[in-house]
Protein backbone atom coordinates (compact mmCIF):
# COMPACT_ATOMS: atom_id res chain seq x y z
CA UNK A 1 0.00 0.00 0.00
CA UNK A 2 1.35 3.27 -0.86
CA UNK A 3 0.84 6.24 1.81
CA UNK A 4 1.54 9.69 0.14
CA UNK A 5 -0.54 12.64 1.39
CA UNK A 6 -0.22 14.62 -1.33
CA UNK A 7 2.21 16.68 -3.75
CA UNK A 8 -0.40 19.99 -5.36
CA UNK A 9 1.29 23.28 -3.71
CA UNK A 10 -1.62 24.88 -1.79
CA UNK A 11 -2.60 28.46 -3.02
CA UNK A 12 -3.48 30.91 -0.57
CA UNK A 13 -6.97 31.28 -1.31
CA UNK A 14 -8.26 27.82 -2.08
CA UNK A 15 -6.37 27.02 1.24
CA UNK A 16 -8.84 29.33 3.16
CA UNK A 17 -11.72 28.55 1.96
CA UNK A 18 -11.06 24.54 2.47
CA UNK A 19 -8.87 24.66 5.75
CA UNK A 20 -10.18 27.87 7.92
CA UNK A 21 -7.64 30.56 9.31
CA UNK A 22 -5.74 28.31 11.79
CA UNK A 23 -5.13 25.67 9.56
CA UNK A 24 -4.14 27.68 7.13
CA UNK A 25 -1.49 29.28 9.04
CA UNK A 26 -0.12 26.13 10.22
CA UNK A 27 0.13 25.50 5.85
CA UNK A 28 2.31 28.66 5.63
CA UNK A 29 4.72 27.94 8.28
CA UNK A 30 5.17 24.37 6.56
CA UNK A 31 6.44 26.34 3.69
CA UNK A 32 10.06 26.74 4.19
CA UNK A 33 10.19 23.46 5.06
CA UNK A 34 9.58 22.37 1.32
CA UNK A 35 10.78 25.17 -0.11
CA UNK A 36 14.59 24.73 0.45
CA UNK A 37 17.02 25.08 -2.65
CA UNK A 38 18.51 21.28 -3.78
CA UNK A 39 16.03 19.75 -1.83
CA UNK A 40 15.99 15.76 -2.55
CA UNK A 41 12.46 15.13 -2.29
CA UNK A 42 9.65 17.21 -3.62
CA UNK A 43 7.62 20.16 -2.44
CA UNK A 44 3.82 19.14 -0.66
CA UNK A 45 1.97 20.81 1.13
CA UNK A 46 0.06 19.89 4.62
CA UNK A 47 -2.76 17.07 3.85
CA UNK A 48 -6.18 18.49 2.77
CA UNK A 49 -9.46 16.76 2.54
CA UNK A 50 -9.51 16.74 -1.57
CA UNK A 51 -6.17 14.17 -1.22
CA UNK A 52 -6.66 10.96 -0.12
CA UNK A 53 -10.43 10.84 0.89
CA UNK A 54 -11.91 12.91 3.98
CA UNK A 55 -10.74 13.87 7.14
CA UNK A 56 -11.62 12.13 9.79
CA UNK A 57 -13.33 13.58 13.34
CA UNK A 58 -10.90 14.23 15.88
CA UNK A 59 -10.22 10.74 17.72
CA UNK A 60 -9.57 9.89 21.49
CA UNK A 61 -6.00 9.99 22.84
CA UNK A 62 -5.48 6.60 23.82
CA UNK A 63 -6.23 5.80 19.14
CA UNK A 64 -4.07 8.40 18.89
CA UNK A 65 -1.13 7.05 20.63
CA UNK A 66 -1.87 3.56 19.26
CA UNK A 67 -2.08 3.72 15.94
CA UNK A 68 1.59 5.76 16.03
CA UNK A 69 3.09 3.21 18.10
CA UNK A 70 1.78 -0.18 16.99
CA UNK A 71 3.30 1.14 13.44
CA UNK A 72 6.59 1.69 15.31
CA UNK A 73 6.23 -1.96 16.83
CA UNK A 74 6.87 -3.23 13.59
CA UNK A 75 10.43 -2.68 13.51
CA UNK A 76 12.17 -5.03 15.31
CA UNK A 77 15.66 -5.35 13.71
CA UNK A 78 17.81 -2.66 12.80
CA UNK A 79 17.22 -0.45 10.51
CA UNK A 80 19.45 0.38 7.32
CA UNK A 81 19.43 2.37 4.16
CA UNK A 82 22.31 2.81 1.39
CA UNK A 83 20.21 5.40 -0.85
CA UNK A 84 20.02 8.34 1.57
CA UNK A 85 19.85 12.01 -0.23
CA UNK A 86 20.69 15.42 2.10
CA UNK A 87 21.06 18.58 1.80
CA UNK A 88 22.15 20.74 4.68
CA UNK A 89 22.37 24.21 5.02
CA UNK A 90 23.86 26.17 8.43
CA UNK A 91 25.89 28.66 9.53
CA UNK A 92 29.29 28.16 11.87
CA UNK A 93 30.48 29.78 14.80
CA UNK A 94 31.55 32.86 12.46
CA UNK A 95 27.97 33.29 10.99
CA UNK A 96 29.56 32.08 7.90
CA UNK A 97 26.29 29.87 5.83
CA UNK A 98 27.42 26.62 4.13
CA UNK A 99 25.42 24.62 2.35
CA UNK A 100 26.07 20.61 1.52
CA UNK A 101 24.53 18.31 -1.02
CA UNK A 102 25.15 14.88 -0.21
CA UNK A 103 24.30 11.27 -0.15
CA UNK A 104 25.19 8.26 1.96
CA UNK A 105 23.57 5.88 4.31
CA UNK A 106 21.48 5.22 7.28
CA UNK A 107 21.82 2.85 10.63
CA UNK A 108 19.39 3.29 12.96
CA UNK A 109 18.86 0.32 16.21
CA UNK A 110 16.20 1.18 18.82
CA UNK A 111 15.87 3.27 21.17
CA UNK A 112 18.27 6.19 19.70
CA UNK A 113 21.31 4.28 18.25
CA UNK A 114 22.04 6.49 15.12
CA UNK A 115 24.14 7.00 12.28
CA UNK A 116 24.42 9.00 8.80
CA UNK A 117 27.82 8.64 6.68
CA UNK A 118 27.13 11.36 3.62
CA UNK A 119 29.64 12.25 1.30
CA UNK A 120 29.14 14.27 -2.13
CA UNK A 121 28.80 11.94 -4.69
CA UNK A 122 31.79 9.43 -5.04
CA UNK A 123 33.77 11.49 -3.00
CA UNK A 124 34.91 11.04 0.41
CA UNK A 125 33.19 11.18 3.39
CA UNK A 126 32.72 14.61 4.63
CA UNK A 127 30.05 14.48 7.33
CA UNK A 128 28.63 11.52 10.17
CA UNK A 129 25.65 12.39 12.13
CA UNK A 130 25.42 9.83 15.25
CA UNK A 131 23.97 9.40 18.44
CA UNK A 132 23.80 6.40 21.00
CA UNK A 133 22.23 5.93 24.56
CA UNK A 134 24.32 8.32 26.32
CA UNK A 135 25.39 11.03 23.52
CA UNK A 136 25.18 12.35 20.14
CA UNK A 137 27.70 14.13 17.68
CA UNK A 138 27.85 15.50 14.08
CA UNK A 139 31.19 15.97 12.44
CA UNK A 140 31.83 18.03 9.20
CA UNK A 141 34.75 18.42 7.52
CA UNK A 142 36.64 20.41 5.48
CA UNK A 143 33.47 23.27 5.87
CA UNK A 144 34.10 23.44 9.44
CA UNK A 145 37.17 20.86 10.33
CA UNK A 146 35.00 20.62 14.00
CA UNK A 147 33.16 17.27 15.90
CA UNK A 148 30.43 18.85 17.91
CA UNK A 149 28.95 16.32 20.72
CA UNK A 150 26.84 16.38 23.77
CA UNK A 151 25.09 14.13 26.28
CA UNK A 152 20.83 13.31 25.72
CA UNK A 153 20.71 14.07 29.36
CA UNK A 154 21.02 17.66 28.53
CA UNK A 155 19.45 18.21 25.37
CA UNK A 156 17.36 20.73 24.67
CA UNK A 157 18.42 22.97 28.12
CA UNK A 158 19.70 26.53 27.89
CA UNK A 159 23.39 25.61 29.02
CA UNK A 160 23.62 23.17 25.96
CA UNK A 161 25.10 25.04 22.61
CA UNK A 162 23.67 24.89 18.94
CA UNK A 163 25.29 22.43 16.57
CA UNK A 164 25.15 22.99 12.94
CA UNK A 165 22.32 19.73 13.09
CA UNK A 166 21.08 18.25 15.82
CA UNK A 167 20.85 14.86 16.05
CA UNK A 168 19.01 13.99 19.43
CA UNK A 169 15.61 16.36 17.21
CA UNK A 170 16.73 14.16 13.85
CA UNK A 171 15.95 10.88 15.81
CA UNK A 172 12.58 12.48 17.04
CA UNK A 173 11.58 13.87 14.18
CA UNK A 174 11.36 10.29 12.45
CA UNK A 175 9.70 9.24 15.11
CA UNK A 176 10.93 5.45 14.74
CA UNK A 177 11.92 5.04 18.65
CA UNK A 178 8.27 5.82 18.61
CA UNK A 179 6.24 8.24 20.88
CA UNK A 180 8.21 10.10 23.81
CA UNK A 181 8.40 7.83 27.28
CA UNK A 182 8.76 9.18 30.74
CA UNK A 183 12.38 8.08 30.58
CA UNK A 184 13.21 10.42 28.59
CA UNK A 185 11.44 13.19 30.88
CA UNK A 186 9.29 13.79 28.49
CA UNK A 187 5.29 13.80 30.28
CA UNK A 188 2.25 13.62 28.46
CA UNK A 189 0.36 13.45 25.95
CA UNK A 190 -2.24 16.24 26.48
CA UNK A 191 -3.88 16.15 22.91
CA UNK A 192 -5.39 19.64 21.34
CA UNK A 193 -7.36 19.21 17.45
CA UNK A 194 -8.27 20.78 14.57
CA UNK A 195 -9.57 20.21 11.18
CA UNK A 196 -6.70 17.76 9.41
CA UNK A 197 -4.45 16.54 13.03
CA UNK A 198 -5.02 15.75 16.37
CA UNK A 199 -1.99 16.97 18.27
CA UNK A 200 0.20 15.31 21.23
CA UNK A 201 1.86 17.89 23.66
CA UNK A 202 4.74 16.27 25.80
CA UNK A 203 6.02 18.61 28.83
CA UNK A 204 9.51 18.16 30.13
CA UNK A 205 9.75 17.94 33.90
CA UNK A 206 12.33 20.48 33.83
CA UNK A 207 11.03 23.94 33.56
CA UNK A 208 14.12 25.06 31.47
CA UNK A 209 13.99 22.51 28.89
CA UNK A 210 11.91 21.95 25.78
CA UNK A 211 8.77 20.66 25.07
CA UNK A 212 7.59 18.25 21.87
CA UNK A 213 4.14 18.66 19.47
CA UNK A 214 3.45 15.56 17.33
CA UNK A 215 0.69 16.28 14.84
CA UNK A 216 -1.08 13.09 14.08
CA UNK A 217 -2.71 12.90 10.80
CA UNK A 218 -7.11 12.22 11.01
CA UNK A 219 -6.81 10.05 7.81
CA UNK A 220 -5.13 6.91 7.00
CA UNK A 221 -2.42 6.23 7.92
CA UNK A 222 -2.66 8.16 10.82
CA UNK A 223 0.96 8.51 11.53
CA UNK A 224 2.64 11.71 12.75
CA UNK A 225 2.81 14.48 10.50
CA UNK A 226 4.60 16.95 11.73
CA UNK A 227 7.06 17.32 15.23
CA UNK A 228 7.43 20.82 16.54
CA UNK A 229 10.13 21.54 19.42
CA UNK A 230 9.70 24.53 21.42
CA UNK A 231 11.92 26.30 24.26
CA UNK A 232 10.80 27.22 27.62
CA UNK A 233 8.93 30.38 26.67
CA UNK A 234 7.26 28.43 23.66
CA UNK A 235 9.22 29.61 20.76
CA UNK A 236 9.51 27.22 17.90
CA UNK A 237 13.37 25.75 17.82
CA UNK A 238 12.92 23.09 14.91
CA UNK A 239 9.83 21.87 12.75
CA UNK A 240 10.13 18.51 10.69
CA UNK A 241 7.68 17.72 8.54
CA UNK A 242 7.35 13.92 7.36
CA UNK A 243 6.05 12.70 3.93
CA UNK A 244 5.86 10.04 1.35
CA UNK A 245 4.94 7.49 3.66
CA UNK A 246 5.10 3.89 3.08
CA UNK A 247 5.86 0.80 4.01
CA UNK A 248 9.65 -0.13 4.81
CA UNK A 249 9.10 -3.94 3.71
CA UNK A 250 6.31 -6.74 3.42
CA UNK A 251 5.08 -6.67 6.74
CA UNK A 252 7.07 -3.93 7.77
CA UNK A 253 6.51 -0.32 9.47
CA UNK A 254 5.25 2.69 7.10
CA UNK A 255 8.27 5.28 7.51
CA UNK A 256 8.65 8.86 5.54
CA UNK A 257 10.15 8.82 2.45
CA UNK A 258 11.22 12.81 2.33
CA UNK A 259 11.43 14.46 5.79
CA UNK A 260 12.42 18.21 5.99
CA UNK A 261 13.09 19.89 9.00
CA UNK A 262 14.21 23.55 9.90
CA UNK A 263 15.69 25.24 12.90
CA UNK A 264 14.51 28.56 12.89
CA UNK A 265 16.41 30.05 15.69
CA UNK A 266 20.09 29.03 14.15
CA UNK A 267 19.01 29.25 10.14
CA UNK A 268 19.42 26.47 9.64
CA UNK A 269 18.19 23.55 7.23
CA UNK A 270 18.03 19.93 6.78
CA UNK A 271 16.53 17.88 3.75
CA UNK A 272 16.47 13.82 3.71
CA UNK A 273 14.94 11.82 1.14
CA UNK A 274 15.18 7.89 1.39
CA UNK A 275 14.77 5.95 -1.53
CA UNK A 276 14.09 2.69 0.27
CA UNK A 277 14.64 1.30 3.71
CA UNK A 278 16.23 -2.56 4.52
CA UNK A 279 15.78 -4.35 7.60
CA UNK A 280 19.17 -5.73 9.27
CA UNK A 281 19.89 -8.36 12.16
CA UNK A 282 20.84 -6.52 15.14
CA UNK A 283 23.29 -9.26 15.78
CA UNK A 284 24.73 -8.29 12.48
CA UNK A 285 25.14 -5.10 13.75
CA UNK A 286 28.70 -3.94 15.12
CA UNK A 287 28.28 -2.38 18.32
CA UNK A 288 31.61 -0.05 17.60
CA UNK A 289 28.78 1.50 14.70
CA UNK A 290 27.25 3.58 17.51
CA UNK A 291 30.96 4.88 19.51
CA UNK A 292 31.29 8.31 19.97
CA UNK A 293 34.02 8.88 17.87
CA UNK A 294 37.74 9.33 18.91
CA UNK A 295 41.04 11.69 17.31
CA UNK A 296 41.92 8.33 16.57
CA UNK A 297 39.58 7.69 13.96
CA UNK A 298 38.28 10.72 12.79
CA UNK A 299 38.83 12.47 9.57
CA UNK A 300 42.52 14.54 9.47
CA UNK A 301 40.43 17.58 8.57
CA UNK A 302 38.58 17.11 11.68
CA UNK A 303 41.03 18.93 14.32
CA UNK A 304 38.14 20.69 16.71
CA UNK A 305 36.04 18.83 19.01
CA UNK A 306 33.49 20.77 21.13
CA UNK A 307 31.48 19.75 23.82
CA UNK A 308 28.31 21.25 23.43
CA UNK A 309 26.69 20.86 27.18
CA UNK A 310 30.51 21.23 29.17
CA UNK A 311 28.33 24.29 30.70
CA UNK A 312 25.96 21.47 32.21
CA UNK A 313 28.11 19.33 33.26
CA UNK A 314 30.80 21.88 34.96
CA UNK A 315 32.74 21.87 33.04
CA UNK A 316 32.97 26.20 31.76
CA UNK A 317 32.56 26.89 28.09
CA UNK A 318 33.69 23.67 26.29
CA UNK A 319 36.59 24.02 23.50
CA UNK A 320 38.43 21.66 21.50
CA UNK A 321 41.43 20.82 23.29
CA UNK A 322 40.60 20.11 26.65
CA UNK A 323 38.17 17.45 26.27
CA UNK A 324 39.00 14.43 27.26
CA UNK A 325 38.08 11.78 25.11
CA UNK A 326 36.26 8.23 26.13
CA UNK A 327 37.96 5.07 26.14
CA UNK A 328 40.23 3.90 23.39
CA UNK A 329 38.58 2.15 20.66
CA UNK A 330 38.77 -1.45 20.47
CA UNK A 331 41.88 -3.35 18.67
CA UNK A 332 41.49 -2.54 15.30
CA UNK A 333 40.48 0.79 15.18
CA UNK A 334 43.58 2.71 14.25
CA UNK A 335 44.55 6.19 13.30
CA UNK A 336 42.01 7.23 10.38
CA UNK A 337 39.60 4.76 10.17
CA UNK A 338 35.67 5.02 9.95
CA UNK A 339 33.89 2.46 12.63
CA UNK A 340 32.79 -0.25 10.87
CA UNK A 341 29.08 -0.93 10.68
CA UNK A 342 29.00 -5.08 11.01
CA UNK A 343 31.38 -6.91 12.86
CA UNK A 344 31.92 -9.45 9.82
CA UNK A 345 33.84 -5.75 8.27
CA UNK A 346 37.76 -6.42 8.47
CA UNK A 347 39.03 -4.69 11.65
CA UNK A 348 41.67 -3.44 9.84
CA UNK A 349 40.07 -1.57 6.77
CA UNK A 350 37.30 0.26 6.28
CA UNK A 351 34.32 -1.38 5.26
CA UNK A 352 32.72 -1.02 1.91
CA UNK A 353 29.78 1.10 1.36
CA UNK A 354 29.43 1.57 -2.22
CA UNK A 355 28.05 -1.38 -4.31
CA UNK A 356 28.09 -1.08 -8.06
CA UNK A 357 24.48 -0.32 -7.95
CA UNK A 358 24.99 1.96 -5.34
CA UNK A 359 27.63 3.85 -7.56
CA UNK A 360 25.41 3.82 -10.62
CA UNK A 361 22.32 5.05 -8.64
CA UNK A 362 24.69 8.65 -7.41
CA UNK A 363 26.21 8.70 -10.91
CA UNK A 364 22.75 9.20 -12.27
CA UNK A 365 21.49 11.18 -9.59
CA UNK A 366 20.24 14.72 -10.39
CA UNK A 367 22.32 17.70 -10.07
CA UNK A 368 20.48 19.43 -6.90
CA UNK A 369 21.65 23.20 -7.11
CA UNK A 370 22.47 24.72 -3.62
CA UNK A 371 22.07 27.90 -4.25
CA UNK A 372 18.19 27.93 -5.70
CA UNK A 373 15.52 27.86 -4.16
CA UNK A 374 11.97 26.16 -4.61
CA UNK A 375 9.41 28.35 -5.92
CA UNK A 376 5.69 28.15 -5.71
CA UNK A 377 2.70 28.13 -8.66
CA UNK A 378 2.82 32.03 -8.52
CA UNK A 379 6.39 31.69 -9.31
CA UNK A 380 7.66 33.87 -5.57
CA UNK A 381 9.30 32.51 -3.01
CA UNK A 382 7.03 31.35 -0.20
CA UNK A 383 8.10 33.68 2.98
CA UNK A 384 10.11 32.04 5.84
CA UNK A 385 8.29 32.63 8.97
CA UNK A 386 10.12 32.15 12.71
CA UNK A 387 6.45 31.79 14.50
CA UNK A 388 5.38 28.31 15.22
CA UNK A 389 1.84 27.55 13.30
CA UNK A 390 -0.75 28.30 15.35
CA UNK A 391 -3.41 25.53 16.55
CA UNK A 392 -6.62 24.89 14.89
CA UNK A 393 -9.49 26.43 16.52
CA UNK A 394 -10.73 23.53 19.08
CA UNK A 395 -10.87 22.66 22.66
CA UNK A 396 -7.86 21.09 24.96
CA UNK A 397 -8.54 17.03 25.74
CA UNK A 398 -6.76 15.03 27.86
Amino acid sequence: MNFRPGSTIIHARRAQRRLGTGALRAALVLLPLVSLGGCPGPDRPPVTEEEGGPVGPPRSTNDIVYGVEENVSKLTEALWSSSVSTTARFRDERGKGHSLNLDGTLLFAKPRNFRMDLRPGLGDQVMSIGSNDDAFWVWIEPETGTMSWGHHRNAGRPCCEEMPVRPDQLISALVVAGLPTESEGLYGPVRRFGKTHDILTYHRAHPQQDHREYWVMRKPPYLVEMVIFRDAMGRMVMSAYLDEYEPAWDGGPALPHSVNIIWPTQDAKFTMRVDGYQKKRLEEVSPRAFALPTRRNLPEGVRRIVQVDADCEGGGEGASEEWQEPAVPEPGTGEGEQMPITDDAPADSTPEYDSAEDRERRQSAPNYDSGAAAEDESGQEPPASDDAPEYPEGEDNQ
